[in-house]
């Protein structure tokens, strides 16, 4: 029997049994030789291409319904095949997608970050507070006195301004980790002492300042009542 013979019999095979309502399913490599074979028998004028309504007209029903048969089996063996694992979590009709960076999140029409600090130290305290953030001067000497532990020391005033430059990529976490740096090393040299946070941008930016024997206090403002005065140097003097 010749290599036709075989491949006609296994064609009328594979017809009977799609008749019947069953996929068969052989391996790539002998799938591609049969689409090969088949296309030097029965030249197509391209997978997938609809025949003309003349050249339909002249052939028969079962030639056309082979023929259209044999198209999609020839597609579906040249198809790329998807790897599951090539799709995040199996699903295909997903794909991952990159996190956003702090720019594209705050968006093009909002202004870059931007902070003023005053910074004033006095002996072992350090008070950093909002440019906004204002006391009466003899409530402010002392509240310095008694960070310091009550003993006299000389005041010094600074500043901390971010960005630096003009900058349109300036963001939160870069006045973090510049001000982290510059407090540290020039500022909170001591092994020990205070440091007293006045107002939310002074909070916020200090959030990577570590200095473990130093003692940390936050305060949305200024004690403006007997109260809140009493408070903080409960706070204070513990």
């Amino acid at each position: 029997m010749s290599a036709n013979d075989n491949l006609n019999m296994a064609n009328r095979r594979l017809k009977h049994l799609q008749d019947l309502g069953i996929d068969v399913w052989i391996a790539r490599q002998r799938a591609e030789k049969l689409v090969a074979k088949r296309e030097a028998s029965y030249p197509l004028t391209g997978l997938g291409t609809l025949h003309s309504q003349n050249q339909l007209a002249q052939q028969d029903s079962s030639t056309v319904e082979s023929q259209s048969r044999w198209t999609k089996f020839a597609e579906l063996v040249k198809e790329p095949v998807l790897n599951h694992r090539d799709i995040p979590n199996n699903d295909l009709s997903t794909t991952a997608q990159a996190e956003p960076t702090e720019e594209e999140e705050r968006g093009h029409d909002i202004p870059p970050y931007s902070v003023s600090l005053a910074v004033h130290t006095y002996g072992s305290a350090t008070l950093v507070s909002d440019a906004g953030a204002r006391t009466n001067e003899t409530y402010f000497d002392d509240l310095l006195f008694a960070l310091n532990g009550f003993e006299e020391s000389r005041l010094n005033e600074l500043r901390f301004n971010y960005p630096h430059h003009n900058s349109t990529s300036a963001t939160l976490t870069g006045a973090q980790q510049g001000f982290k740096a510059w407090i540290q090393s020039r500022v909170m040299v001591n092994d020990q002492g205070t440091l007293l946070l006045v107002g939310e941008s002074s909070k916020d930016v200090s959030k990577l300042v570590d200095k473990p024997d130093w003692i940390r206090l936050e305060l949305d403002e200024f004690p403006q009542t007997g109260e809140s005065k009493r408070a903080l140097w409960a706070r204070i003097c513990r």
